[in-house]
């Protein structure tokens, strides 16, 4: 496959000035738009972000999980890992069971 390419905050890295290197990143990986998923994740939707999903994603579906009027909890932890898409499964479990103590709830 074309593996996957992940954009979070979206919103924050445009009023960063990264858009730029956001094209950038999408020119160089233009051969595998075919076969890539592409993840775009933004707390907000404002006009720059959506043309920035519409460059980055084909046949796009947008998903609000939070709605108008919900802030998103600041107890909610996040992580990140970088590994080979082969590895994923595994490392996703050893993530989850290093950062899990107790009783959670879990996003993937």
């Amino acid at each position: 496959g074309g593996g996957v390419l992940f954009f979070d905050e979206a919103d924050q890295l445009l009023d960063m000035g990264f858009r730029p290197a956001i094209e950038k990143i999408l020119r160089a990986l233009k051969s595998t738009a075919a076969t890539r998923q592409t993840l775009l994740f933004s707390a907000t939707m404002p006009q720059d972000v959506a043309q920035v999903a519409r460059i980055a994603t084909r046949d796009a579906k947008m998903v609000d999980t939070v709605g108008e009027e919900s802030n998103t909890n600041a107890q909610v932890d996040q992580s990140a890992t970088v590994c080979a898409a082969a590895s994923q499964p595994a490392e996703l479990f050893a993530l989850l069971q290093q950062l899990m103590v107790g009783e959670y709830k879990v996003c993937i």
